[in-house]
């Protein structure tokens, strides 16, 4: 081959590798934001994150100390630790209470002690790096108000849409309309600071774990956007040993705030389900995410039945991926169930707050999952019985289908981080003066009738 051709030869595979870079992203910075919810809330963001570093953006990562973990993996995104820990992580025993309200009302006035200092940092970090576009998580209202206050287009992101919640505004089905226009009558048009924001409205998760609704141009489904792991995720030594030794172990994971431990009853009760479970055969280990010393791991030395391996921090996707795994025990939180239907594996869902309960019926509903209330008053062991041996029994033709249509959906939504990144360099691009796309922003109902738009 000639040195010409050669350098052609280079010169093509040059301008193909560089085809997938933005003529407009030199120069440009976005800035992400997330502090609670932990990875489930982060994650997907790195992966957006890199694509868009790939088309030539600056993106730089705005958090704490404690979520600084998470972003093992990705090298390019700027990091920057500078704002103050929160107080859920320093405490977890502010949400002992298993009532839902109680744990909403706690979490509001967490985040209500810590708006001040968390908005006066990120104002001073954008006064000395000016950013062009800011993602925020929707429980961060300083991140949204400073992205505002500033002038910068504002993208909002969520793991839900949460209709499950307005769906329960009333419980009589053919009402539900009402409910939702009265809203929009009598509620929605004295949001006057909110109605001039027209945000981005981005939301990791997909129609079949989300209850099927309409999207307005400036809310958009896209996951579940899950990491590349085809490298840097691998088994510890131990895990490998213990999963190697075993084939039918379930992965009890709780998320990061290990709510479920807080409870000596609810464990006992779980711990009854799985060793009657174990008598049967149909259990053989369980893997028990703890980060403190539980009656289940002391016990389990001395009972010698049912064989735990209790661990700090776990490779939840390698684990959940591993064969000899046959169901997650978890709180509901969307990470855990992505990457749980993305192995195929059922789950056995515990939910606290949030949209974890509305994921643990939609689950429910939809044939991959069984759920139970918290609290030892409402921990029926022979139902926990019954559930597992549904969830663990290998020939039930309709739990497999399910799981098979999940894991495809899945699969598609990993794809949509591309999508993602196309939507925040519209934007980035595109956004008015006042950081809005007001090519979306028109309104339904100009063009429907009244009938119409009643419905």
């Amino acid at each position: 081959m000639s040195i010409l051709t050669t350098m052609l030869l280079m010169a093509l595979l040059i301008m193909f590798d560089m085809s997938h870079v933005s003529v407009h992203g030199a120069g440009k910075h976005i800035y992400l934001c997330t502090t609670i919810g932990g990875i489930s809330h982060s994650r997907w963001l790195f992966e957006i994150g890199n694509v868009l570093i790939e088309r030539g953006y600056q993106v730089t990562y705005i958090t704490d100390e404690y979520n600084t973990r998470f972003t093992s993996g990705y090298p390019n995104l700027d990091v920057q630790p500078i704002l103050p820990p929160t107080t859920i992580l320093q405490d977890n025993t502010m949400f002992t209470s298993l009532n839902e309200l109680s744990m909403w009302k706690t979490l509001q006035k967490v985040l209500e002690s810590e708006y001040d200092a968390n908005y006066n940092t990120m104002m001073t970090f954008f006064d000395q790096h000016p950013p062009d576009m800011v993602v925020c998580d929707m429980i961060l209202d300083f991140c949204i108000d400073a992205a505002i206050e500033y002038g910068a287009p504002v993208a909002i992101t969520s793991t839900s849409t949460l209709m499950h919640r307005q769906q329960g505004i009333c419980h009589i089905p053919f009402l539900q309309w009402a409910c939702r226009h009265l809203l929009r009558l009598f509620w929605y048009p004295f949001l006057w600071e909110d109605n001039k924001i027209h945000a981005l409205k981005l939301v990791n998760n997909y129609f079949g774990l989300e209850p099927a609704q309409d999207l307005d141009p400036l809310t958009h489904m896209v996951g579940p956007i899950l990491p590349d792991y085809q490298s840097g995720f691998n088994l510890s030594n131990a895990e490998q040993q213990f999963l190697a030794t075993h084939e039918k172990v379930i992965l009890v994971a709780f998320g990061q705030h290990q709510l479920f431990h807080h409870d000596a009853q609810e464990t006992a009760c779980l711990d009854m389900a799985l060793q009657e479970h174990q008598r049967c055969g149909n259990v053989d280990g369980v893997i028990w995410l703890t980060r403190e010393e539980t009656n289940i791991c002391n016990n389990q030395r001395e009972s010698k039945r049912l064989d735990y391996m209790c661990v700090e921090w776990i490779n939840q996707h390698a684990i959940l991926h591993h064969p000899s795994v046959r169901l997650l025990i978890s709180h509901g939180g969307s990470g855990s169930l992505h990457e749980s239907l993305d192995a195929g594996v059922p789950l056995l869902l515990f939910p606290s707050m949030a949209d974890q309960i509305p994921n643990a019926k939609q689950l429910q509903a939809e044939g991959v999952a069984r759920w139970h209330p918290r609290g030892a008053t409402n921990m029926d062991v022979q139902s926990i019985i019954e559930d597992l041996e549904f969830l663990l029994y290998s020939d039930n033709p309709a739990l497999q289908d399910s799981l098979k249509r999940h894991k495809t959906l899945v699969d598609l939504g990993k794809r949509r981080k591309y999508y993602v990144a196309d939507l925040l360099e519209e934007l980035v691009l595109t956004s008015s003066i006042h950081g809005r796309l007001e090519h979306r922003i028109k309104k339904m109902d100009t063009l429907l009738s009244w009938f119409q738009n009643m419905y």
